[in-house]
C-alpha cells in the first residue's frame, strides 16, 4: 500500500513538472514570436499561437495577459497604419486633418479597431480575474479600451460609460509602475484628455501627463509627437515644433514604434510643415 501511495505521488509530481515545463516553453516561444514580429501577419500568427495555448492551459495568467497584449498591440499597429495612410490623402494646410486625423477614420477601419479592442478587453478581464496585482493587467486593459473607443467613436464610447473603466485601468497601471511600456499609461492619459470632446477635453491635463511621459521615457516617439500636438492646441507653436523635432531625431525606437517607424516619421514630417 505504501508503495502504491508513493507511486501515485511520484506520478503526479512528474505530470506537474512536465506540464510546467510545457507551459514555460509555450511562453518562451510566444515571447520570441512577439520580439521578432514585424507585421500584422506576424501578430496574427502570434495571436493564433496564444489562443491555442490559452485554450489548452486554462487559468494561466502568463499566457492570458500575453494574448491580450498581442491583440491590443495589433490594433495599435493597424491604427497608426490607418492614420499614416489617411493623412496622405489630406491637405497639409488643414491643421485639424493632420493633428486630429484619428477622429476621421473610415468605417472599415473603425470596425477593425472595435473588434480588436473588444477582444482585447475580454482577455484582459480574464487576466484580471487571475491576477489583479500586475501592471500588465491594467495597462493592456487600458490599451484595449482605447482601441475599442476609437472604433466605437469617442462620443459613443463615452455615452456607453467606458471612460470609468479606462481611467480606472490607467490609474492602477500608473500606481503600480508608471514607467511600464515606455510610460505608456501616462501617454494614453495625455492623449485621452486631448481627444475628449468638449467640455471634458483638457489640454492642460494633456500637457501634464505627456510631459511626465517624455521625462520618464524620453526615447518614445509617440509621446513627443502627442506632446507636440497638445502644445500646438495650447498655441505654443515653438514648443510643438521642438517636440516634433525631438520625435524625428529618435533613431532607435523600441517595441511597436520600431515596427511603425516609417509611418510615424511620415506623421511627424507632415506636422513639421504646419505654420
Amino acid at each position: 500500500m505504501k508503495n502504491l501511495i508513493l507511486f501515485i505521488g511520484l506520478f503526479f509530481i512528474f505530470v506537474f513538472n512536465v506540464n510546467s515545463q510545457n507551459v514555460n516553453e509555450l511562453i518562451k516561444k510566444s515571447d520570441d514570436m512577439y520580439l521578432s514580429a514585424k507585421s500584422t501577419t506576424d501578430f496574427d500568427n502570434l495571436i493564433k499561437f496564444l489562443k491555442d495555448a490559452e485554450w489548452n492551459n486554462k487559468n494561466n495568467y502568463e499566457i492570458t495577459w500575453r494574448l491580450g497584449r498581442a491583440i491590443s498591440e495589433k490594433a495599435v499597429l493597424l491604427f497608426i497604419t490607418y492614420l499614416s495612410e489617411n493623412m496622405n490623402k489630406r491637405k497639409i494646410s488643414d491643421v485639424d486633418d493632420i493633428l486630429d486625423s484619428d477622429k476621421s477614420l473610415e468605417s472599415y477601419q473603425e470596425k477593425n479597431l472595435l473588434e480588436l479592442g473588444k477582444e482585447g478587453m475580454f482577455y484582459m478581464e480574464k487576466a484580471k480575474s487571475l491576477n489583479s496585482s500586475r501592471v500588465e493587467t491594467y495597462y493592456y486593459m487600458a490599451l484595449s479600451v482605447s482601441m475599442y473607443g476609437l472604433g466605437k467613436s469617442i462620443v459613443s464610447a463615452l455615452l456607453e460609460g467606458i471612460s470609468g473603466k479606462y481611467e480606472s485601468a490607467l490609474n492602477e497601471s500608473i500606481k503600480i509602475d508608471k514607467s511600464y511600456s515606455g510610460s505608456g499609461a501616462l501617454r494614453l492619459y495625455g492623449r485621452y484628455y486631448y481627444v475628449l470632446p468638449w467640455p471634458k477635453r483638457d489640454y492642460d491635463k494633456s500637457e501634464q501627463y505627456l510631459k511626465q511621459a517624455v521625462q520618464n521615457s524620453p526615447n518614445e516617439i509617440l509621446s513627443h509627437l502627442y506632446l507636440g500636438d497638445t502644445y500646438w492646441k495650447l498655441d505654443k507653436k515653438d514648443d510643438a515644433k521642438n517636440e516634433w523635432k525631438k520625435a524625428k531625431d529618435i533613431s532607435k525606437p523600441d517595441g511597436l514604434e520600431k515596427i511603425l517607424f516609417d509611418k510615424i516619421r511620415n506623421m511627424i514630417e507632415k506636422r513639421l510643415l504646419l505654420n
